[in-house]
Formats: structure tokens, C-alpha cells, sequence
């Protein structure tokens, strides 16, 4: 299943840490937000 991707958006309050959770995924995350400094610990 390594070439399942996830996608992320919201990286609020409750978003940005279950986000950091997938990171490891090893298909991939793909997150948005509208403040991209948010996005910014996840690259």
C-alpha cells in the first residue's frame, strides 16, 4: 500500500497534529492551508 497517498487540509489546532502523524506515511502527504506558514513545519 506504499503508493496510497494522503491529503491533508486544515492545519489548525487539531489538523497540524494529526497531520505531523502522517508525515512518516511512506506513500506520501500532501497537506493544505490558507496560511502557508502552517505548512511550513511539514516540509
Amino acid at each position: 500500500m506504499s503508493d496510497l497517498k494522503l491529503g491533508y487540509i486544515g492545519l489548525g489546532n487539531q489538523g497540524a497534529p494529526m497531520a505531523k502523524r502522517l508525515v512518516e506515511w511512506p506513500g506520501g502527504l500532501i497537506v493544505f492551508d490558507v496560511r502557508t506558514e502552517s505548512m511550513t513545519p511539514l516540509a
